[in-house]
């Protein structure tokens, strides 16, 4: 499994017993290293930085290092995945679909099995956020009928995304899940442009824009780029000029069309104290 986010791309490896494939609970588990570790292979930066022509050899370094630890004999038997996220989402469509056709001619070259229809992905911020649900409540073994699962807030470098299980949300704003043998409608969002990276730099923007430079952390001194001209930023440490700038790009006195909302006028339910 490839998680092509927006600063970097992972590679995993994982396993289950061919008996479980038709039960309801699959125990799957990583493949462990020769250090007894779980694989995983990272690099920089996302995929969403590169030219196209730059896909395959980044695809290789990926690829390359997942066959190694998977057996000769099991190669063509052994399905990949590539899954992007809003480092993609956040691309004009047309340099998207050029890096995901270059994408899926590199899987589809690999000697592993891809699925043609959903080998290489750029998967929707909804969908992110219940995977993550998903792999959360999944390894703190929550998936359990009468058992209550827990939330899941997922700062990525481009978005936010936040998902649990409410008492009770309008039909429209939940995701129905069908996982383990039990049942759930979640409430999830995907909050674009306000991961980690993303809101750092509208945060600088908002300070370039605004002719203030002051609102950094001591000590910070950074050079960076607005419309062609380098800005330097040197910090001042004012905090509470720091929470209201921050605040403001958050926009939580937005219009609520539906309440309760949180970030930026989103319906959002609130959050059960036992989560």
């Amino acid at each position: 499994m490839i998680d092509a986010g927006s600063s970097g791309s992972r590679i995993h490896a994982y396993k289950w017993l061919r008996s479980s494939a038709d039960q309801h609970r699959i125990q799957i588990e990583p493949v462990l290293t020769t250090k007894g570790k779980p694989f995983a292979h990272k690099i920089t930066p996302g995929i969403s930085a590169l030219r196209p022509e730059q896909v395959p050899a980044y695809m290789d370094t990926l690829i390359g290092n997942a066959t190694q630890i998977i057996p000769k004999e099991a190669l063509s038997d052994t399905p990949i995945y590539w899954k992007a996220t809003a480092g993609m989402r956040l691309l004009p469509s047309d340099q998207a679909l050029a890096i995901t056709s270059a994408v899926q001619k590199s899987l589809a070259q690999s000697p592993l099995r891809v699925d043609p229809k959903f080998g290489a992905q750029i998967i929707s911020g909804e969908q992110e956020g219940v995977y993550g649900w998903l792999t959360l409540n999944y390894l703190r073994r929550q998936l359990h009928p009468n058992t209550t699962t827990i939330a899941s807030l997922d700062l990525g470098g481009g978005s936010t995304q936040i998902t649990f299980e409410p008492p009770s949300t309008p039909l429209a704003a939940s995701y129905p899940l069908h996982a383990n043998g039990t049942r759930h409608l979640l409430y999830t969002h995907s909050y674009l442009r306000y991961g980690a990276n993303e809101i750092r730099k509208r945060y600088q923007q908002s300070l370039i824009h605004s002719g203030d430079y002051s609102p950094e952390p001591p000590g910070a001194n950074q050079e960076i780029g607005s419309q062609g001209e380098p800005v330097r930023l040197i910090g001042t440490g004012e905090p509470l000029a720091c929470q209201q700038r921050v605040e403001s790009l958050l926009q939580l006195d937005a219009f609520c069309t539906q309440p309760p909302c949180a970030v930026a006028g989103v319906y959002q339910p609130e959050v059960p104290d036992t989560m």
